[in-house]
């Protein structure tokens, strides 16, 4: 175990967005480390996400509720009185804050505003990441490296109410939380993250597996659009990390975080299909029509993160893909927490091999 992380030992942890993609790899990542595990989130969206093919339900302590519900959520918080707080509770699909706008302006502002009001007079609390997503930025297609005081917005609904989250996190640390000594407040903002136990809609890597699974044709809609692609748990490692130095070290750290890959050319969209294909050898894809707006380019500056954090992607994008095949390949033959687990020490063995 990375000695880093050796401060989550025995310590009540609040995930929110538990039942999701990324909360669902964060809580066992934080059973694994030994930490007290609370979970707050809407009830999993299929029967095979991650936290329920993990059997997640009986291994943390959850409870189901949306985010919105000011009183459940305060409730909640106010009884277990967790020292960290990882908030990932939101609406994470661009595609879907066309169909439900208001609905995603609701979760993804109203909801950060309600975690950090109730907070704001909770002295047990010690950390708080805000996870909010690297559309936050105003992106004005210029193949432009994103670091973290550049200007927020969103031509998008989606975008536009994670630049809100931002704010808001801003707004609530300079009102409430900046004079307090012993919290420290941090948004992060993680490049396309991909692995298994993903099955969200319009989400490259499940639509994939969909495709795959039904023995049909992908069908993508912007093949030569790049993306700061990385493995679940390259941000995970990113979050913790950070929430140490938090916890270990408040005011220090707060502010905003990037968290994504280098420099270095990033996979467009039909190369990671084309990728993909290697370890599902009858997928098949061909390219429509995009009716919604996405930029063709989005770049992540992480060097904040390598030099204060000493984080840095470690997976190449071949070892990424494997554990993607890997997880999806078995989930409905062998046990997925031990899948997951198994990969969460894979990924730290490389970490401590490549991380100097």
């Amino acid at each position: 175990m990375n000695k880093q992380l050796s401060i989550f030992k025995n310590k009540k942890i609040l995930v929110t967005g538990s039942s999701g993609f990324k909360g669902s790899w964060l809580c066992i990542w934080l059973k694994n480390l030994g930490a007290d595990v609370y979970g707050y989130s809407l009830k999993p969206i299929t029967k095979k996400d991650n936290f329920v093919v993990s059997k997640l339900e009986k291994k943390i302590n959850q409870t189901y509720g949306d985010i919105n519900n000011f009183r459940k959520l305060d409730k909640l918080i106010n009884s277990i009185n967790p020292e960290i707080i990882f908030h990932l509770a939101a609406q994470p699909i661009v595609k879907e804050s066309y169909d439900s706008p208001l609905y995603t302006l609701k979760t993804n502002i109203i909801g950060t505003a309600n975690l950090f009001e109730i907070c704001k007079n909770n002295s047990k609390i010690k950390v708080i990441i805000n996870v909010t997503s690297d559309k936050c930025y105003l992106n004005l297609d210029q193949n432009k490296l994103f670091k973290e005081d550049d200007k927020l917005g969103g031509k998008d609904i989606y975008s536009a109410s994670k630049a809100c989250s931002e704010i808001i996190n801003y707004a609530y640390y300079n009102s409430f939380f900046k004079d307090k000594k012993n919290i420290s407040i941090a948004s992060v903002r993680a490049g396309n993250v991909i692995g298994g136990g993903d099955w969200q809609s319009n989400r490259i890597v499940p639509d994939s597996i969909r495709a795959y699974e039904a023995n049909k044709e992908l069908f993508i809609r912007m093949p030569n659009a790049t993306r700061p692609w990385q493995h679940v748990l390259e941000p995970l490692m990113g979050y913790l990390v950070l929430a140490s130095s938090m916890y270990k070290n408040p005011k220090k750290y707060d502010g905003a975080w990037n968290f994504g890959p280098s420099t270095r050319k990033n996979l467009t969209v039909g190369e990671l299909v084309s990728e993909l294909s290697t370890q599902f050898k009858t997928l098949r894809f061909k390219t429509i029509n995009n009716n919604i707006y996405e930029p063709n380019y989005l770049r992540l500056s992480s060097l904040k993160a390598k030099q204060l954090l000493n984080w840095k992607k470690i997976f190449t994008d071949k070892e990424m893909i494997y554990l993607i095949g890997e997880w999806y390949l078995k989930y409905n033959k062998e046990n997925t927490y031990n899948i997951c687990s198994k990969q969460i020490k894979f990924y730290l063995k490389r970490y401590n091999e490549r991380s100097n």
